[in-house]
């Protein structure tokens, strides 16, 4: 996991922030591509499952999803067509495989909006620091946080708490979750628009079942796949865990 520069080192050393700071890091630099790539096959996937809901084609949908720039406004689009479409018992496994691609995102988010820097005495890592925190650690730089020997404590303590270091394992463990979460797109389409199982021209009634079990794109054998993904399992506790948490009001 990431780690605030804080716990990592007192001392940093010379603190650079630029874009070409992967440049003498290819193995980063592979694992970040790595990551965009796997986060656009999501974002099409998204798509898919949207035409999937609404039973239409796919190439109007993927131009209205083109259309809502933004991916929370493209959630919303999808969500709002799974609750509407969709019985309560498959909105829940939508909702909850939904939530545990936004978890799996939440890696790619920083990798693609945080502002990168690097540090002379960590030199396998890059430095990141969330944008909104950026100006006040900038504001800084030229006359203090550039020699940071020569900066206050207090000042050390205040910037170091707000940048973080990624390692290379740090970038792996984010690519990890975005295959995951892009399994479980697959999955989710297949469980709410499955295929015809290949057992359909099978007779005997326990060859049929066993097929329909392992097939991944029957209803039974895609939330079977689902069911096998830690994120998805995780995303599913907490969904239930606040249904349950949650107070029923009769109705009138």
């Amino acid at each position: 996991m990431p780690q605030p520069l804080s716990r990592v080192t007192p001392n940093p050393g010379q603190i650079r922030w630029s874009a070409d700071v992967i440049s003498d890091k290819p193995q980063i630099a592979i694992i970040v591509a790595e990551i965009i790539a796997l986060s656009s096959t999501i974002d099409h996937h998204m798509s898919l499952l949207l035409s999937r809901i609404l039973k239409t084609r796919t190439g109007p949908v993927i131009a209205v999803m083109a259309r809502l720039q933004t991916q929370g406004l493209q959630r919303v689009a999808l969500d709002a067509a799974a609750q509407s479409s969709l019985s309560a018992d498959d909105y829940r496994i939508f909702k909850s495989a939904f939530g545990a691609v936004e978890t799996a995102q939440t890696g790619r988010h920083k990798v693609a909006h945080w502002i990168w820097g690097s540090a002379s005495n960590i030199p396998g890592a890059v430095l990141m620091v969330d944008p909104t925190e950026f100006n006040s650690v900038a504001a800084s730089a030229e006359a203090e946080f550039w020699g940071w020997q020569d900066a206050q404590e207090n000042q050390k303590q205040i910037y170091a708490s707000k940048i973080y270091v990624f390692n290379e394992d740090a970038f792996a463990r984010f690519k990890r979750d975005l295959i995951e979460a892009e399994e479980i797109m697959r999955a989710l389409g297949h469980f709410l628009n499955p295929s015809e199982p290949l057992s359909a021209s099978i007779k005997n009634p326990g060859i049929v079942a066993l097929l329909s079990r392992l097939s991944p794109q029957t209803r039974e054998g895609s939330l079977q796949k689902l069911s096998s993904l830690r994120l998805f399992r995780e995303a599913l506790g907490r969904m239930d865990a606040v249904a349950k948490n949650t107070p029923r009001f009769p109705s009138e």
